[in-house]
């Protein structure tokens, strides 16, 4: 099963408010900087162009990324930041949260959003550990994750850790 993350993300409404700023912004700058040489100009041209282009592809990998329950195994996933497999034998719960924005992140939590709150909580019974940018790797014993559909993902997992009876 796929949950979604960049449907309801408002990552999308951010990276396309900021080439937005970045499209207005550069040719106001390359006006400003008249006075300094053509290829400090175009740097600065280049350096505007390639930050649009590069918000857009990230945007567009948003759009396709979704965490993958798989047999016994989470699969997280969120581009160019964070990845790894959570085994559901793990997983000790899992609840809907809703966080008030701006509010700190608990301590021995990992938070896996792209930039919105996260709106759902895993327990579980050790550190999992999750690969972020650069290949960095971080263990938590709590894992927040933002889904677009948060009710049914929290389902799926309660049918799958729940004890069989």
């Amino acid at each position: 099963m796929r949950f979604t993350i960049g449907r309801t993300s408002m990552f999308r409404v951010f990276a396309l408010g900021i080439a937005v700023v970045a499209v207005v912004e550069t040719p106001i700058v390359h006006l400003l900087a008249h006075a300094a040489p053509a290829w400090v100009r175009w740097l600065l041209v280049a350096a505007n162009v390639s930050t649009i282009v590069w918000l857009l592809g990230v945007r567009n990998r948003m759009r396709d990324a979704a965490h993958t329950l798989d047999g016994d195994t989470l699969h997280v996933a969120l581009p160019k930041q964070w990845h790894g497999a959570i085994p559901l034998a793990l997983v000790k719960s899992v609840r809907r949260i809703a966080p008030a924005p701006g509010s700190s992140r608990p301590r021995d939590t990992l938070r896996v959003t792209p930039i919105d709150s996260p709106n759902v909580e895993l327990s579980l019974r050790g550190p999992a550990t999750l690969r972020g940018s650069f290949g960095i790797a971080r263990s938590a014993p709590r894992i927040q994750l933002f889904v677009d559909e948060p009710d049914l993902f929290v389902d799926a997992i309660k049918a799958r850790i729940a004890p069989a009876p």
